[in-house]
């Protein structure tokens, strides 16, 4: 039996096709996937460009697929299942397949066992945690002003917010106002203000000033420092809450970090989650995963057939 793992988030979308023997076949790659920030027609044709991408690197055909599992940015309530969950079905018909939020492919890709805390931190963030006994917690992981913080994207424009008042001398002074304009190919703060004053801030940037933001605080630039100190906070104050909610207060357990953010090249932000969890839960251990989300997606659907033998319903 085959299985296709897919894991679509805020910028790409990727996927997995193996056996129910964990043979991995081939894989793909298409754009960005969740609805709320791209719109359901992009995120379809990302989901297919995908799909197909890996049936082509495989010997299969679409018809040799016995489950499709997709973990996806932006399926965090109800309402979205039932928006997400037509459009999968345009995409494969009346194929059998399972739908998590992206934060449960997360944790299996990092937990054999499935349980644990999922912390997402890449272009946004997103929680979400599983107990021994099944029992499971997902926070609303929305947009800021419905409670959620964190992510690569708000810490670009945290950087822009205090490289702009860095400029203009209203806060401590930080060399994020010399590198952001070379990143928009400019020479001053003020072209940049020009450039993004009317429109939004062009993407490939906002995935760029993260990288800058890690580099200045290795080289000991203050505001830069405080904002990963920040985020990490922040991202540990996240996990507490799933914790506190799943009563895992006395128990050894594991954080699975998924997302770009985690993988910069200076401890202050890991150092400030894991001293803002052990506030509350003194047996933690932090976990980047040896191998990306879209794995935890195939993993789920070995799971399943395993579990099901075969008879997905």
């Amino acid at each position: 039996m085959y299985i296709a793992g897919i894991d679509g988030g805020g910028t790409k979308t990727h996927c997995i096709i193996g056996d129910e023997k964990g043979n991995i076949i081939s894989f793909g790659n298409g754009g960005p996937a969740n609805y709320h920030s791209v719109g359901i027609e992009r995120s379809k044709n990302s989901l297919k460009d995908a799909i197909n991408e890996a049936l082509l690197n495989s010997n299969l055909s679409f018809d040799n697929i016995d489950l499709f599992v997709f973990g996806l940015s932006g399926a965090d309530q109800e309402d979205d299942f039932i928006v997400i969950n037509k459009f999968i079905k345009e995409i494969i018909g009346d194929k059998k397949y399972k739908l998590y939020h992206d934060s449960w492919i997360g944790l299996r890709s990092g937990s054999k066992d499935y349980t644990g805390i999922a912390a997402i931190c890449g272009t946004g963030t997103g929680f979400s945690g599983r107990r021994k006994d099944g029992k499971e917690v997902v926070l609303r992981n929305l947009d800021y002003k419905l409670g959620n913080k964190g992510g690569g994207d708000e810490l670009a424009i945290e950087a822009l917010h205090f490289a702009f008042r860095s400029e203009e001398g209203t806060f401590c002074k930080t060399e994020l106002e010399n590198v952001i304009p070379k990143l928009f190919s400019v020479k001053t703060m003020e072209d940049v203000s020009k450039i993004i004053k009317n429109n939004n801030v062009p993407e490939e940037i906002l995935k760029q000033i993260p990288i800058e933001i890690f580099r200045l605080a290795n080289e000991g630039d203050t505001i830069a420092q405080e904002l990963l100190i920040e985020l990490g906070e922040t991202l540990g104050r996240f996990s507490v809450s799933v914790i506190k909610k799943l009563e895992m207060e006395n128990d050894e357990i594991n954080v699975i970090l998924i997302g770009s953010i985690y993988k910069g090249n200076s401890p202050l932000l890991l150092d400030a989650m894991k001293q803002t969890i052990h506030k509350v839960a003194k047996n933690v251990n932090l976990i980047l995963p040896d191998k990306p989300p879209v794995y935890g997606a195939y993993y789920l659907g070995i799971d399943l057939l395993s579990k099901s033998g075969g008879d997905i319903k």
